[in-house]
């Protein structure tokens, strides 16, 4: 309903407003260029992630297809103490207007390009371990066009402010290009193709809904699905009501599943069977110069497909006939095979004007059921919680020293370690019997394999103190 609401909202905006095409093409385009720099140096110490290999999701027989090496560099941080992007976006704008002295327009088109001076994590099969790469992409390519000041129509590869709490809290915490530390705002929608309509319903009051193809990379870790096959409808509050700022954004992401042939003869067709949905909010509070706020954000419905637990249930079979005449073997726990998912972050934090500067903090807890429970998020079973401290010096008008300090505090899972324990100390007790029959030396050996799969769910703190300078620049 929603799908067919939106469309058809799109389509009548068009279809009433083309008289105004004449005027458009007759008016000058004003263009902008503007763009910023951020280079840090850092200090970190290296980690375990499961977000560094797809060696999590084969743990638990899963087929892995997307999302490969997140983090490929965690291992070698401490090595990577020098990072550099910077961001080029050009503005066109035509046929300006005036509401209440304030100019607005009826075309805004979007470019925004990308430079990545050394990605540690990029994706390559042929990749050593910890090298990085240089790469320029392109962003953001979207039009706005807007009839009348109170509603706006946007086509084309698009970010959603409103689903970032980064956007509702007001700054974007420096020393964080490669989201060791992202959780506090990892819903955000970014960079997708699709259209969107938002509604201004007063001053700083916006409501709005889209249609995106893609989700970002919460929702295909969690759910074991594509980015980009994905249909993602999405909608949002943005309100500014003087002492309560307040943005709340759901998104509904269907993905999953294939046809072989599909409707007539089509081959590989998605299906979208599956359904979970993102949802975020930031409550911020402006007293003078100081802004509490708190901020939500959950995961939750079904992933692509269930846990294959076959090795898991035939491996606890062979443990409970081999103790009938063998002492100490104990069973492992055996993954959830039902599709839920369920991940939370609660965030509470403070931005407040310090000195000549800024001063902004957030700490953010995760939460999701443990390992072998139903809705376990695998990636999020041993992490804890974030924190990001910033304090923001200027140095000019257009240019800032942050002096940051990033953490990751991370925990243990008591089934996850308890099983990976019990399958070692297994295939330890079955060391001495294993000449007797070759059922026992598969048992043994599949003991260890067990153990070295699931301890690439395992996850360990790190945290990073340095130096960033920021730059802006443009006409």
């Amino acid at each position: 309903m929603v799908k067919k609401i939106l469309i058809a909202s799109a389509c009548m905006v068009s279809f009433v407003t083309c008289g105004f095409a004449e005027k458009l093409t007759r008016a000058p385009i004003d263009l902008e260029i503007h763009g910023d720099l951020e280079a840090y140096y850092k200090m970190q110490n290296d980690y375990t992630t499961p977000l560094d290999s797809a060696d999590y999701q084969e743990a638990i027989g899963n087929d892995w297809n997307s999302g490969v090496d997140y983090r490929d560099g965690a291992n070698n941080r401490s090595q990577q103490t020098t990072r550099g992007i910077g961001n080029l976006t050009m503005v066109a704008r035509g046929g300006k207007n005036d509401y209440n002295g304030k100019p607005w327009y009826n075309l805004i088109g979007v470019m925004n390009l990308k430079m990545d001076a050394n990605d540690p994590d990029y994706a390559s099969e042929e990749k050593k371990d910890g090298a990085y790469l240089d790469n320029v992409s392109l962003g953001d390519l979207w039009i706005r066009y807007s009839p009348a000041v109170m509603v706006g129509v946007k086509i084309g590869t698009q970010s959603i402010a409103a689903t970032a709490n980064m956007y509702g809290i007001g700054h974007l915490f420096a020393g964080d290009i490669d989201n060791d530390f992202i959780y506090w705002t990892s819903a955000a929608l970014i960079e997708k193709p699709g259209i969107s309509i938002d509604l201004h319903l007063a001053e700083g009051i916006e409501l709005g809904a889209g249609l995106c193809q893609g989700m970002g990379d919460l929702s295909a870790i969690a759910s074991g699905g594509s980015k980009h096959e994905s249909s993602n409808t999405v909608i949002w509050l943005d309100g500014s009501f003087g002492l309560v700022d307040i943005i709340l954004g759901n998104q509904t992401i269907a993905v999953g599943g294939t046809n072989g042939t599909g409707d007539e003869e089509i081959w590989n067709q998605w299906q979208h069977e599956e359904t979970h949905s993102l949802t975020n909010m930031v409550i911020k509070v402006n007293i003078g110069d100081f802004s509490p706020f708190f901020a939500f954000q959950q995961a939750s419905g079904n992933k692509v497909s269930a846990t294959d637990t076959s090795r898991f249930e035939a491996y606890n079979a062979g443990v409970g006939v081999a103790s009938t005449f063998i002492n100490g073997l104990e069973e492992i726990t055996v993954p959830s095979t039902k599709q839920d998912i369920i991940l939370e972050m609660m965030t509470l934090g403070l931005v407040a004007a310090i000195g000549p500067g800024k001063l902004a903090f957030e700490y953010t807890t995760i939460s999701t059921p443990d390992f072998g429970e139903d809705g376990s998020v695998s990636v999020g079973i041993e992490a804890n919680s974030t924190i990001h401290l910033n304090y923001e010096y200027p140095l000019t008008d257009s240019a800032t020293l942050v002096v940051f300090y990033n953490s990751f505090e991370a925990k243990e899972s008591e089934n996850l370690r308890d099983s990976i324990s019990k399958a070692e100390k297994n295939s330890e007790i079955l060391a001495p019997y294993i000449g007797i029959s070759s059922d026992i030396a598969d048992l043994a050996a599949g003991g260890t394999a067990l153990a070295n799969n699931l301890g690439a769910f395992k996850t360990s703190s790190t945290s990073s103190v340095g130096l960033a300078f920021k730059i802006k620049f443009g006409n």
